[in-house]
């Protein structure tokens, strides 16, 4: 209920989210941009940056300073593909399943389907980084221990 004399509101309930960003890197013209001599420099720290950038709302009431918990990297010749199709129906946690065991599920059973459907699409190579136990299902992408490890995956391809 609201308190009608003042400026009180009620209390913010407390939250945990669970967010899907996608980025693409156009490698290509990465390299254009700053040269060849730089690129090596240059791409590590755009994919770090990717990844480690985090959502602002609500730092001051909530300190949700989340890392992720599963960074998928996919290197492809031609069109970028979104996966965002994977969460269309909302995902919610079960009895014996929190909400990011359930996303990755969600997010691997797509991507899984997307590639049945359609083949590699251009993938020449792909990463995953899961934190701690998480269950990445039927990938092909190989799963590595770090974030740096990803980006050396990716900077090889």
């Amino acid at each position: 209920a609201w308190i009608r004399a003042g400026c009180a509101k009620p209390a913010t309930g407390f939250n945990s989210a669970c967010h899907y960003r996608y980025l693409t890197i156009d490698l290509r013209a990465l390299r254009e941009r700053v040269g060849d001599e730089r690129f090596a420099v240059a791409l590590p720290v755009v994919i770090r940056t990717a990844v480690l950038t985090l959502p602002t709302g609500k730092q001051h009431s909530f300190a949700a300073y989340n890392v992720p918990s599963f960074v998928m990297a996919i290197v492809r010749d031609g069109m970028p593909i979104s996966l965002a199709n994977a969460f269309v129906l909302p995902v919610r946690p079960t009895p014996d399943r929190d909400i990011i065991a359930a996303s990755v599920d969600a997010f691997t059973q797509h991507y899984a389907a997307l590639r049945a459907g359609y083949g590699p699409m251009g993938e020449r190579a792909a990463a995953v980084l899961a934190i701690g136990d998480l269950e990445i299902g039927g990938l092909t992408p190989v799963r590595v221990p770090t974030l740096d490890a990803l980006i050396e995956r990716v900077a090889a391809a």
